[in-house]
């Protein structure tokens, strides 16, 4: 016995019992904290476990995390929630892995779908941990379930698993909510410490989330002022902040804010392709070299801790390179493209529009 599977529970009965089935067969016991439940969730958690505790909600993540890690025995730890679901035969891979003890891993890392397809097909994940070995970490984060080392001078071993999938369920009232209560313990911890880096960036993404992209690209702007030593993150913010001023039409201020940082990163596949999103809109001969010189090297799941979109990273580029194709004239090169889009895309909507593009080339070629 080596597992403990811990959880926070609020108002989860929709799914809770669909929850604990994917992963019952690989806990060695199930520790389970409610928050203030007013439904069945508690009714439904006594099936599984006997190892149910209370608290009061504080605001606080940490706060609960901690508490129901003290709870647990077991030398590892499974920080789980309510909408988490083990994809197809993911609990025999953990199975399996768990016999081994884990690989005497200290962290142990899944890939996390967080958004679907046609079919359920996972277009949005990113590697995070699920795993870790309780008495070597602790949480002190009010907003994330980030774990710490008790040591911080002791090396750790980290290993992921990305066969392993988790699939994150959340609907759409319950993810609203979610953010709304994100973004206001995010306003309370900046209150106190307004130059907090990693708050800064949770707080632009939480206001990207609520579509109030003035303020975002005003946040994202402060973060990358602040942060200078941490490549990856600040090009997340650039990406973020891509997305924000196309939402606003700036595209002119979106073009001086990428040139600033061409020289720096072009060489990193995300900024790479934010940076042809860019110029697609001023010069597409331009951008045709910049799609194809990013495909050489498309953003890899594997090698990102931040969102790997499907869609976005692997599909856009050609139905890109399929419009500026057309647009040019070069229809064979254009067909090529909006191909791999019909066969490889995962949502019908995007299949339809490369099949639109075909039709009208077709049209054109008459």
């Amino acid at each position: 016995m080596n597992l403990s599977v811990c959880m926070i529970v609020k108002n989860e009965e929709l799914i809770l019992q669909k929850c604990l089935d994917s992963i019952k067969s690989v806990a060695d016991e199930i520790i389970i904290t409610d928050t203030g439940s007013t439904d069945k969730t508690v009714e439904i958690a006594k099936k599984y476990t006997d190892k149910i505790y209370y608290l009061k909600w504080n605001e606080s993540f940490a706060d609960a995390y901690e508490f129901t890690r003290k709870k647990a025995t077991l030398p590892y730890a499974g920080r789980w929630d309510a909408d988490f679901l083990l994809r197809g035969d993911g609990a025999e891979k953990l199975l399996e892995l768990k016999k081994r003890n884990f690989d005497n891993a200290d962290v142990i890392s899944f890939t996390w779908n967080i958004a679907f397809g046609d079919n359920n097909t996972p277009i949005n994940s990113i590697h995070r941990w699920f795993i870790y070995k309780r008495d070597k970490f602790h949480f002190e984060s009010d907003i994330h379930a980030d774990i710490f080392p008790n040591n911080p001078s002791e090396s750790i071993i980290t290993k992921d698993y990305p066969s392993i999938e988790v699939d994150h369920l959340k609907d759409k009232e319950k993810k609203a909510f979610r953010y709304s209560q994100t973004l206001e313990i995010v306003k309370k911890i900046l209150k106190k410490d307004p130059l907090n880096k990693r708050i800064l960036l949770a707080y632009g993404e939480e206001l990207l989330f609520q579509r109030d992209f003035v303020q975002s690209i005003e946040v994202f702007l402060q973060f990358l002022k602040y942060e200078e030593n941490d490549t990856e993150k600040r090009i997340y913010a650039l990406e973020n902040l891509l997305f924000c001023y196309l939402s606003l039409h700036k595209k002119d201020d979106l073009k001086i804010l990428l040139d600033k940082y061409y020289d720096n990163y072009a060489s990193q596949p995300r900024f790479l392709l934010a940076y042809a999103d860019m110029t697609v809109l001023f010069d597409i001969q331009k951008a045709e070299k910049l799609y194809l010189k990013y495909l050489l090297r498309p953003v890899n799941p594997n090698e990102t801790i931040y969102l790997f979109d499907y869609e976005r990273h692997l599909i856009h580029p050609h139905l890109a390179l399929g419009q500026i194709y057309m647009q040019l004239n070069k229809f064979s090169e254009a067909l090529k493209h909006l191909n791999f889009v019909i066969h490889n895309t995962r949502l019908k909507k995007r299949q339809i529009s490369a099949m639109i593009l075909i039709d009208k080339i077709n049209h054109l070629k008459k």
